[in-house]
């Protein structure tokens, strides 16, 4: 079960946000005040685990989601920015984090992603 979900710098979210989740959990708040970038993130995470290849960066337009680009899914579209969407599971043995860093160097934007898994103890 998804105990949290970590997003930093992700559309709306700027800075580092620790987002709750319980057996039921209930999404509302004023308008854009980031209740589709939660829907959105946790779609992008699911898009890009279904990837083949596992050296591929998120996939950020695909059948789930589309996105556009680093510039659309980077908070305040800062390309210096590093995006990170970290899934914390309840009652596993690993962890799944999965860091977005999306930079942008003499106008060629490089995208990366680091697929970590955290193995913890028992």
């Amino acid at each position: 079960m998804l105990a949290h979900l970590i997003l930093s710098n992700f559309k709306s979210f700027g800075g580092r946000h620790l987002i709750r989740f319980g057996r039921l959990t209930l999404i509302f708040g004023r308008n854009s005040s980031g209740k589709s970038s939660i829907i959105q993130s946790l779609m992008l995470l699911k898009q890009s685990s279904r990837s083949l290849d596992r050296h591929e960066v998120a996939v950020s337009d695909g059948e789930i989601v589309s996105l556009g680009g680093p510039a659309q899914v980077l908070h305040r579209h800062d390309l210096s920015a590093q995006c990170e969407i970290s899934p914390v599971f309840k009652r596993t043995v690993r962890t799944e984090r999965l860091s977005l860093p999306l930079r942008s160097d003499n106008s060629t934007t490089h995208r990366k992603l680091h697929n970590q898994i955290t193995m913890l103890g028992k």
